[in-house]
């Protein structure tokens, strides 16, 4: 049903609410050349066949297209998730820099155009070295895009590289996908080389292990893929091969699991004589602290006897106390008046002693 020959399926999601079943993988098209796929199918609508109707398709170039463009560098669909904020969530993963989620997905050139797509360009989003690709040549290089369900259409793509350097793109592969109601998109895989902030990421406080090659990475960013929210990675001190090979969200928590030949940051440690190998992992993130209401400059989650003592503190001009790095001597401005004084001291006190 998805068009041409020798199809291999990678994953599938479903948008109840549309009636529509989503498919990826990709398709051999050349004994030289493999092409994503991401099609939607309707449960709900028959085609003039009788089987379920072909609602759009995205990519599946034949290798005469692509190779008339350039972009011959074979590419795979991954993950599909049809996400909580009602978009569509793909990764893919490309061979190298000339590939073909590049362009539109719907529309190679002016005259390979598929459903009327008025432009071969796409919003791929750069942040920084790690999304730019310069540099990439043969590799395994992540891509992961958010669609609109009802027609494929692509509202921002981004791809994920690790880095050696500047112009100097290496290989980062995306095997998980997942977001949350408030259009966060997240993913992991295993980055060949440096990833976003590398140096100074911890868990739990404790600066993770040395960097290792292909190592497990977690990224979250913004629902416009701006800004990343978070990168974490759970490499240990004895650090070895590893990924992320699943991520889930709900209610505010992340929840990822993921393989390792070594050491990782772990809460808990492996049980006593656990053999060598691979071994599964999982982690899990809490949902992010509610903003601290006025009063509470320790930011505590309570008005209490320490918000009075740091609101004296800081009349004394010394540092206020705080159980968050956001947390901000303003949070003890309880009049609203632009600083936190006496009369907030004060109302403190009034409160604790009703």
């Amino acid at each position: 049903g998805v068009g041409g020959y020798n199809h291999r399926v990678e994953d599938i999601a479903v948008d109840a609410g549309r009636g529509l079943v989503f498919v990826t993988g990709f398709s051999q098209r050349d004994p030289d050349y493999q092409c994503a796929f991401l099609s939607a199918f309707s449960f709900v609508e028959k085609g003039d066949d009788g089987r379920d109707r072909a609602a759009w398709i995205n990519y599946n170039w034949w290798a005469s297209a692509a190779a008339g463009t350039g972009l011959t560098a074979d590419t795979r669909g991954v993950r599909v998730e049809m996400g909580p904020d009602g978009a569509l969530y793909f990764i893919g993963l490309a061979d190298g820099g000339n590939n073909i989620f590049t362009r539109n997905p719907k529309r190679l050139t002016a005259d390979i155009n598929r459903e009327g797509a008025d432009s071969a360009a796409v919003n791929n989003v750069v942040i920084d070295r790690f999304n730019n690709g310069a540099g990439a040549g043969a590799g395994a290089y992540g891509y992961l895009m958010k669609a609109d369900p009802g027609t494929g259409q692509v509202y921002a793509g981004q791809f994920q590289y690790s880095s050696a350097g500047v112009n100097e793109a290496r290989s980062f592969r995306l095997l998980a996908i997942a977001s949350d109601a408030g259009g966060d998109a997240m993913t992991g895989g295993a980055s060949e080389y440096e990833m976003p902030d590398r140096a100074a990421l911890t868990i739990n406080g404790q600066p993770v292990g040395d960097r290792v090659t292909d190592e497990n990475a977690f990224i979250r960013l913004t629902p416009d893929l701006t800004r990343r929210r978070r990168v974490a990675c759970l490499t240990g001190a004895a650090g070895g091969q590893s990924a992320i090979t699943a991520i889930a969200s709900a209610g505010g928590r992340v929840a990822v699991v993921g393989n390792t030949l070594g050491e990782i940051m772990a809460v808990t440690p492996p049980a006593a004589g656990a053999g060598a190998g691979a071994r599964l992992f999982f982690a899990v993130w809490p949902p992010p602290p509610a903003p601290a209401g006025p009063g509470d400059i320790d930011c505590s989650g309570a008005i209490d006897l320490a918000d009075l003592i740091g609101i004296l503190r800081v009349m004394a001009d010394a540092p206020a106390p705080n159980s968050r790095p956001d947390c901000s001597a303003g949070n003890g401005d309880v009049s609203e008046n632009g600083r936190a004084g006496l009369e907030d001291a004060i109302l403190i006190l009034r409160l604790l002693t009703n």
